[in-house]
This record gives C-alpha cells, sequence and structure tokens, in this order.
C-alpha cells in the first residue's frame, strides 16, 4: 500500500502497483505528517507510532544514517 496526495490536497491510499500512473497525473506521495493524518481520521493507529519503526519507507536520522532533509 502506498499513501499519494492528489493534487487538491486529499490523502489517499492505494495498492502500489497504482503509484507510478497517479504519479504522472499530478499526484504526489504522501508525507509522513499526512499519513499520520489519515490514519488519526480513519480512527487507527499509526503504525510505528509506539517506536516499531512501522515507517520503514520514511526512515529517520540515526547512528548509521544521514538526517533527512526537511
Amino acid at each position: 500500500m502506498a499513501f499519494v496526495v492528489n493534487p487538491h490536497g486529499a490523502v489517499h491510499s492505494v495498492p502500489d502497483d497504482w503509484t507510478e500512473a497517479l504519479l504522472t497525473q499530478g499526484f504526489r506521495p504522501a508525507t509522513a505528517e499526512e499519513i499520520a493524518a489519515w490514519y488519526a481520521m480513519q480512527g487507527l493507529e499509526v503504525p510505528g507510532a509506539a517506536g516499531d519503526d512501522g515507517g520503514a519507507d520514511q526512515p529517520g536520522a540515526g547512528a548509521d544514517r544521514r538526517p533527512r532533509r526537511g
């Protein structure tokens, strides 16, 4: 599952294989904050919120990593 934002700013969860086509149509990848807000709007717990690194595709800075660009 991937998260994308449409040209009007709405976040959508879509199958991974749809992502490339949507990006060519003006969608953009959702930020970690937008994904967390999407889960909250659904009444769901955000994966990784308890520190289990459920957002592995959004790595944070660590001893073995360079800081993320902001």
